[in-house]
This record gives structure tokens, C-alpha cells and sequence, in this order.
């Protein structure tokens, strides 16, 4: 089963920054707020945010040498939720449901909530279950030096020149798995 959705606006992507931008009553407090962060800057803000645009491609150049280097210590991919973006501008959603760590949480949902949302519990159960596509395996991933492209089979489908939001997700769920598995 392949679950291919068109999702409008990067929807789809796992990866946040501020869920909210809080709400101010004024300009000055507008300002307060931004310059009282670790990014905040007062002054060249071309350069350094094409540094931090650099920065977020060195991180992804991490994340795919670790990859590469790592992916086959993983023995059970199927708790990696993941919507992989690549070459042929598709989105594949590989989603597992039916994963006993979903189940427990839906558990522990229900208890908490004793029925209070319910319907909307049901239904975005049913949503959920027909994205239900786990990846069963991972057989081989390629980096291709002369470009740093990746590309990556999963369930017997490859996914080439994947997109940095799924390198990110997949690094991560292998740097979990080996953390659990130590």
C-alpha cells in the first residue's frame, strides 16, 4: 500500500519552529519579546539569516553522513512516522497505526479524557488509520558525494534525492533507535 497525498503548503512536515507568535499589545512589546530571544539581532539581517540558512544545510549534510553511516543498526523502523518529499515531487506518507506505542497512547488519551472529545477522538482516529503505511524495511541508502544527494529504499521503493525535512526526521528516528537499543 503507498499513501501518495498532495498536501498544500508543507502541512505535512513534522518539523516546527513557534507553534504561535505571541500576541503583544503594542510595538514596543512586539520588540521586547523578539530581542529578549537567542536569535534575536538588531542589526544585518540579510547575512545572518543567510547564515542561518547555511547552518540548516550544514546540519542536513550531518544528518545524511550519520545516516548513511548508521541506518543499518536500526532493527525496527516501523515506529518511524515520516512523509518523504523527493525527486518526483510526490509525497509518500509512511505512517504506522497500528504501532503498539499509537495504541498505548490512544489508551492513555481515552483514560485522560474520559470521553469528553470523543468525536473528535473517532474521528481523527479514522483519519489516521487510512494513512496506515509503515515502512516494514529499509534496504539501502545512497549518498551520492559529488552532489550530496540521498536516496533511500523503503519497503522496496526508492525515494530519491530526498528532501531535508525527511533526512532530518530519519537521522533523528535513527539516533533514537540506537540510544533505545544501548
Amino acid at each position: 500500500m503507498e499513501n501518495e497525498h498532495q498536501y498544500d503548503n508543507r502541512h505535512y512536515c513534522y518539523i516546527s519552529g513557534m507553534q504561535m507568535i505571541p500576541c503583544h499589545t503594542s510595538e514596543d512589546e512586539y520588540g521586547e519579546m523578539a530581542f529578549s530571544t537567542q536569535y534575536s539581532t538588531k542589526s544585518q539581517f540579510k547575512a545572518l539569516y543567510e547564515n542561518h540558512i547555511i547552518g540548516m544545510q550544514v546540519i542536513v549534510m550531518c544528518a545524511k553522513s550519520f545516516i548513511v553511516k548508521n541506518w543499518h543498526k536500526v532493527l525496527d523502523w516501523s515506529d518511524l512516522d515520516v512523509v518523504i518529499e523527493d525527486n518526483s515531487e510526490k509525497l509518500t506518507d509512511y505512517y504506522n497505526f497500528l504501532s503498539e506505542k499509537k495504541i498505548e497512547q490512544r489508551k492513555k488519551h481515552e483514560e485522560r479524557n474520559k470521553g469528553n472529545i470523543h468525536g473528535r477522538t473517532l474521528n481523527l482516529d479514522k483519519k489516521n488509520s487510512l494513512r496506515h503505511n509503515p515502512i516494514k524495511t529499509v534496504s539501502e541508502i545512497i549518498l551520492d558525494p559529488s552532489d550530496g544527494d540521498l536516496s533511500i529504499m523503503i519497503n522496496g521503493k526508492w525515494h530519491n534525492w530526498i528532501y531535508p525535512d525527511s533526512v532530518i526526521l530519519i537521522a533523528n528516528y535513527i539516533e533514537e533507535q540506537i540510544k533505545l537499543q544501548s
